[in-house]
Order: structure tokens, then C-alpha cells, then sequence
């Protein structure tokens, strides 16, 4: 299984990660709300931790990617019963699908083949 590559293929303590969030992507979170989220991607099966002396590793067993589309799967299972229309329904009203239209449309085609 590939590793995520973000940070080389090696795994991360918390603290790494922690920076990283605030670093990529301007969110600050505290130490808790990282360890209750990981917490959580650990009983779904997305990463695992583990000690090495003081600090706690995080180790990723699966990629990005797919946690991602597992994520959209379950939310719109959750909140619109898998109609996907349903979702991208309420994706419209909060941003511009219409931009992104034909970049759906060749999607939606190659699904029919």
C-alpha cells in the first residue's frame, strides 16, 4: 500500500502534524482536537499510531484520496439517503457547479460505458 507523501513516505508525530495543518492550510487546531480526530481516522481504519519513546506516530494505511470518497460516500448516505443528485443539488447552492459542468458531463459519460 502507498504511503501518503506529504511528508515523504515517513510517518509523522502529531506535533508534525499539527504544524502542518497550520502551515498548509491556516487552521490552528490544539493538540486535542488532533488526537480526538486521529482517535476517530484510528476506529474507521485510516491510520494507525503508535509510541516510539515520548512522541506518538501517526501512520497512514490508506491514501488520501480514498479517504476522501469514503467521507462523501457516508455523508451522502447520511444526509441524502445516496442520491447523488440530492447532493450535488446542495453543492449548487453553495458553489458554482456550472463552472465546473463539462468537467462533469465527461465524467458522467465515461459512467455509461
Amino acid at each position: 500500500m502507498k504511503r501518503h507523501n506529504r511528508f515523504d513516505g515517513r510517518d509523522i508525530t502529531i506535533s508534525e502534524l499539527t504544524e502542518a495543518l497550520l502551515r498548509d492550510y491556516g487552521k490552528d487546531y490544539t493538540r486535542t482536537a488532533v488526537v480526538s480526530f486521529l482517535d476517530k481516522l484510528t476506529e474507521k481504519g485510516f491510520v494507525e499510531r503508535h509510541r516510539e519513546g515520548r512522541p506518538s506516530y501517526i501512520h497512514p494505511l490508506q491514501e488520501e484520496e480514498e479517504y476522501k470518497r469514503k467521507m462523501i460516500l457516508e455523508n451522502a448516505n447520511f444526509w441524502f439517503q445516496g442520491k447523488v443528485s440530492s447532493l450535488v443539488a446542495a453543492l449548487d447552492s453553495e458553489q458554482k457547479i456550472t463552472e465546473e459542468a463539462e468537467k462533469i458531463r465527461r465524467i458522467l459519460d465515461g459512467v455509461d460505458h
